[in-house]
């Protein structure tokens, strides 16, 4: 209000085209875009709290000021918030003081210290350097180009897609370039005479610098030219002067009938084909089927476009249509995009169930390209799944020279290590991946595998350290709780097995192989033992029939003999899994025999189950025997129906 005397008027424009601007788009429907969302949010709450700090000198709004910049960073660095802040007492007509530098220096210190760390974790990540070396030409061209693309969107919003490729060579003499220059050029007039007749555009021009300045391409480390999502927050200087031109005009429109008339038309027409690019625009972000095919339409000649469609669709288990996209790419010149091709050709061929097909176009690639280690992966995979172990492990190691770091070859290479019996060498691969990633859970329980097979004191106590190692920074991961349990049930120390398998099914009763485990370590046990680990066992949602026979037994040792029968039905189907059931819970029920004669559902059990085996001399010897220790009369009822039941599979 201290710049403009329609500031109200002001706000509410830019406001309106905000909301309806198509660049707006994919920061709102980008699910990750979130984070673009929560940024400008507190970077904004950052600048109010100290416009409040300056205006009221309320110590709570002083700190608020750095705090909201700490939420900021964390959503994601802003670079240009000191920048943005600093604009605060220059909009208030105000000197940068003392009492501005106090809220200021706080917000700034946060900010620096997150892009210090942003900066060093993509100089990590070798971003700088590949971007140094695939992305050639002048730094200032492509901030050029970058600029130029923001400015005509704004004015001009087609074809907006999630991505915008940059040329990977640049020059100066580059016909782009020149019409970047141009448009640039024209647009600093333009802006420039906004700026002459309305103070507030001058800020606007630097709203929008500040806030776009740190994702221009000054350090390439990206293929994109510029990104729709990086407007959010710079694009509102923008509106800012565009606004202010538009109350020049409806000023002066008031004054003439029918310039009112073409003003308010004018108006409709620009709102409403806003918001209609903005629908269109959005539906594109309905899948990312929908966003990579609207890439491959907007840059049809860009390399690789093609090809990343046809993986989508090859996600999709549409293969028929991957491959025709992958076809599309042959066209290009570049050896790297026909590999790449050839590779989404062979890998559909392959899901297809074309195997030699396949393993023709994954050849291919690895001739176009032959630096490729993903197509080395790819075909190492291929020979894999079509049961030739021995080429995939030729592939998969070739792979590796190109790629040591890759944990997925490593891993299927082990894999194939084991089943071809070089147990030395598969366990080098896997302390590979886990060099790579110390969190690489399938390294570690196939490791810890290789050692309970080698079966010795060493190895048993090796493998424990490695899963307790893993299980401090992973303590809820199933598959090590349950690799844990074997592991100390190998070592004989059966109720520490017990608790871990109890907890893993309290905290997951569908959980298959805890169930399992569980319920074979019961048919085995020691009987005092039985009773402890079946009340951890009964919780489980398994209807497994050895899952069945433990809390059969479980049943029987707490004295319960209408549920050991409840529970017995699962056992008696004729599935072979249900015949191997039945042989560990006879054991079971032998073992409990002898520490514990004479308890008749023991009998009546086991003639249960003996008769399911066809086992029928066996199973009357036990109903006899059951019949001599039970006289009760549901003891009586189940005896006469074991008998009708012989009788019915002895007759002819």
């Amino acid at each position: 209000s201290r710049w403009s005397p329609h500031a109200e008027t002001v706000a509410t424009l830019t406001a309106l085209l905000f909301a309806v601007h198509p660049f707006q788009v994919e920061t709102v429907a980008w699910v990750n875009g979130r984070m673009m969302l929560l940024s400008t949010f507190f970077l904004l709450a950052s600048m109010l709290a100290m416009d409040r700090w300056l205006d009221r000198r309320r110590p709570a709004a002083l700190v608020a000021t750095p705090v909201f910049a700490l939420l900021s960073a964390i959503s994601k660095v802003r670079a240009g918030l000191p920048l943005l802040a600093g604009l605060v007492p220059l909009m208030r007509r105000q000197k940068v003081d003392k009492w501005a530098l106090a809220a200021w220096i706080p917000a700034t210190a946060v900010t620096a210290l997150f892009v210090w760390i942003n900066v060093g974790a993509t100089a990590g990540a070798d971003l700088f350097a590949e971007g140094a070396e695939h992305l050639r030409g002048p730094r200032a061209v492509r901030v050029i180009l970058a600029l130029a693309f923001y400015v005509k969107h704004v004015v001009w919003p087609t074809c907006l897609t999630s991505y915008y490729p940059t040329p990977p060579v640049v020059a100066w003499t580059d016909a782009d370039t020149v019409s970047a220059i141009f448009v640039l050029a024209v647009t600093a007039a333009v802006v420039g005479w906004m700026c002459l007749r309305a103070p507030v555009c001058r800020f606007g021009v630097l709203w929008f610098l500040f806030g776009i300045a740190d994702t221009l391409p000054v350090f390439p480390a990206r293929n994109i030219l510029a990104a729709d999502r990086y407007m959010y927050l710079p694009i509102i200087g923008l509106f800012w002067c565009l606004s202010t031109v538009a109350i020049d005009v409806l000023a002066f429109s008031r004054q003439r009938r029918l310039a009112r008339i073409a003003s308010a038309t004018a108006a409709t027409a620009i709102l409403g084909a806003l918001m209609g690019v903005s629908w269109y625009t959005a539906k594109w972000y309905d899948s990312a089927l929908l966003k990579t095919q609207r890439v491959a339409e907007c840059f049809p000649n860009e390399p690789r476009v093609w090809e990343k469609l046809g993986w989508t669709h090859h996600q999709l288990g549409r293969y028929q249509e991957a491959i025709t996209y992958g076809m599309n790419e042959l066209d290009q010149d570049n050896p790297a995009a026909k590999g790449g091709a050839s590779q989404l050709i062979g890998m559909s061929h392959l899901r297809l169930g074309h195997g030699e097909e396949a393993l023709r176009w994954l050849h291919r690639a690895v001739e176009l390209d032959p630096a490729t280690d993903v197509g080395k992966y790819r075909l190492g995979l291929a020979y894999e799944e079509l049961g030739n172990a021995l080429q995939a492990v030729k592939y998969y190691e070739a792979a590796l020279e190109a790629a040591p770091r890759h944990n997925p070859t490593l891993l299927r290479l082990a894999s194939l290590y084991v089943k071809l019996e070089r147990s030395d060498d598969a366990r080098r691969m896997y302390e590979r991946a886990l060099e790579n990633n110390a969190f690489e859970v399938p390294a570690v329980v196939a490791l810890v595998e290789l050692d309970l097979a080698e079966a010795n004191q060493a190895s048993l106590l090796a493998a424990e350290q490695r899963l307790l190692g893993l299980l401090d920074d992973l303590p809820e991961s199933v598959p090590l709780r349950i690799n844990l349990g074997v592991v100390r049930y190998t070592l004989e120390r059966v109720d520490e097995a017990i608790d871990i398998y109890s907890a893993v099914l309290a905290d997951q009763p569908d959980e298959p192989t805890a169930a399992l485990n569980l319920a074979q370590l019961i048919l085995t046990a020691d009987v005092e033992r039985i009773a402890r680990a079946a009340r951890g066992l009964q919780q489980a949602e398994s209807a497994h029939p050895t899952v069945a026979a433990a809390l059969v037994m479980g049943s029987l040792i707490e004295g319960d003999a209408a549920e050991s029968f409840r529970r017995l039905p699962p056992l008696l189907a004729g599935s072979p899994e249900a015949g191997v059931s039945r042989k560990l819970l006879l054991s079971a029920l032998q073992r409990f025999d002898e520490q514990r004669p004479n308890v008749p559902a023991t009998y009546g059990i086991t003639a249960e189950v003996l008769l399911a085996d066809s086992q029928l001399d066996a199973a009357r010897a036990f109903t006899d025997l059951y019949e001599a220790r039970c006289s009760d009369r549901a003891c009586q009822s189940h005896i006469l129906s074991l008998r009708g039941r012989l009788r019915q599979a002895q007759a002819p």
